[in-house]
């Protein structure tokens, strides 16, 4: 539930959701909304992320190719409630302030998603270096957000798309985090690759520090059970009275 969480926290505070981390525990573990005002799709946007982790999972099981067809089922699961057409591919002309290069235009947007697919595919069956690897995502992610190919939810399903690919790769998945969102915005503006790959390494290596605090967590708590275990049959057994 930690990653589902800080995924909520994150991603959602990246697009400008003012819950707190304190507001997603409420929402995610309790159940509870924040009794200050906020708004509805604030709420949403939160809740979403319940059933985004158990997604990934169930796709990761199937290994589900990257498609047109995932690509909207993860916009789908993120922005359920909150857009009406949630799920499908823009219709009308959106664009990015600061942006270089202008988004793809509704008509083409979806032969651009198959082709960034078919890329991602191929570059899956590479050879590559780790590094190698994780530059092709940083490059997809990028065109990806150029392309922008829903009315709303570009960014979160963008940085979706990009976890999952991390975990077909073989590489350590990460969360951007808010406090990367200045650099961030301006990589993906500046269309600056180098720049977004030093983010994100940043990023994988939180990760990892969290990984093994909770490694060495678990290897202690499973050590005091072993020695409880141990304890309880070493103990002699209390005699009954005749």
């Amino acid at each position: 539930m930690d990653l589902t969480i800080r995924m909520a926290h994150h991603n959602s505070a990246m697009e400008g959701n003012s819950l707190t981390l304190g507001d997603t525990m409420s929402i995610l573990l309790d159940r509870k909304t924040p009794i200050k005002s906020v708004s509805l799709d604030e709420v949403h946007e939160i809740e979403n992320y319940r059933n985004f982790v158990p997604f990934i999972l169930d796709i990761l099981e199937r290994d589900k190719a990257i498609d047109e067809h995932l690509i909207c089922h993860f916009h789908s699961v993120l922005m359920r409630n909150i857009l009406p057409d949630f799920g499908k591919f823009k219709s009308t002309y959106n664009e990015i302030i600061g942006a270089k290069k202008p988004t793809a235009s509704p008509a083409m947007v979806q032969p651009r998603i198959n082709e960034l697919c078919l890329k991602i595919q191929n570059d899956l069956a590479l050879n590559l270096s780790d590094e190698e690897k994780l530059k092709k995502i940083v490059e997809h992610h990028i065109e990806f957000e150029e392309i922008h190919p829903f009315t709303d939810g570009n960014g979160r399903t963008g940085r979706a798309l990009m976890f999952y690919q991390t975990i077909k790769a073989h590489l350590t998945p990460f969360v951007i985090e808010v406090t990367t969102r200045s650099e961030y915005m301006n990589a993906m503006r500046e269309q600056d690759t180098n720049a977004l790959l030093g983010i994100i390494k940043h990023c994988q290596k939180i990760e990892l520090e969290k990984i093994e605090r909770y490694s060495i967590i678990f290897k202690e708590r499973r050590q005091n059970l072993q020695n409880g275990n141990k304890a309880n049959t070493t103990k002699p057994k209390p005699q009954i009275p005749l």
